[in-house]
This record gives C-alpha cells, sequence and structure tokens, in this order.
C-alpha cells in the first residue's frame, strides 16, 4: 500500500530554507544578465552604437552574476561542511 504524506511531514526546516536560498541565487543571476542586457540596449539606442554597449552590459551582467554567485554559495558549501565561512 502507497503512504501519502504532507510534503512539511518529510522535509525539515533546513531543507526549505536551502532550497529558499537557491531559488534566490537564480533570481540574482537571472536579474543581473537581464539588467546588463537592457542597460546596455538602451545605451545603444541612445548613442547608435548597437550592438557594442549591449555586448558590454551583457558581459558585465554575466561576470557580476558568477561573482555574485559564487560569493553566495561559498558559505553555503563551508556551513554544510561543518566549516565557520568568515569573509
Amino acid at each position: 500500500m502507497i503512504a501519502f504524506t504532507r510534503l512539511g511531514d518529510s522535509l525539515d526546516k533546513g531543507t526549505f530554507v536551502l532550497a529558499l536560498q537557491f531559488i534566490g541565487i537564480g533570481w540574482y543571476i537571472a536579474a543581473c544578465i537581464v539588467l546588463g542586457l537592457v542597460s546596455g540596449r538602451w545605451l545603444d539606442q541612445a548613442l547608435s552604437t548597437a550592438p557594442l554597449l549591449m555586448l558590454v552590459g551583457l558581459t558585465f551582467g554575466i561576470i557580476t552574476a558568477f561573482y555574485g554567485m559564487y560569493r553566495m554559495i561559498v558559505p553555503l558549501v563551508a556551513r554544510s561542511h561543518g566549516h565557520k565561512y568568515e569573509d
């Protein structure tokens, strides 16, 4: 017989917190890339330099996203291994 349980019964609070942190990291990455693209495109239209500044904005957004992702993931990994992360 299949036993059905509520979602909260099988997962603890730490799992939800970790999942929310990873969702936040995903949104951060998306926001950085989209903001870089949109600002580059806007500057391209204002200065008639298409597609140069859009590519610069995209590159800046990707670099910012990966740097921020690294800064957010290192403490999570350190904490999961029982180490205290100090910046």
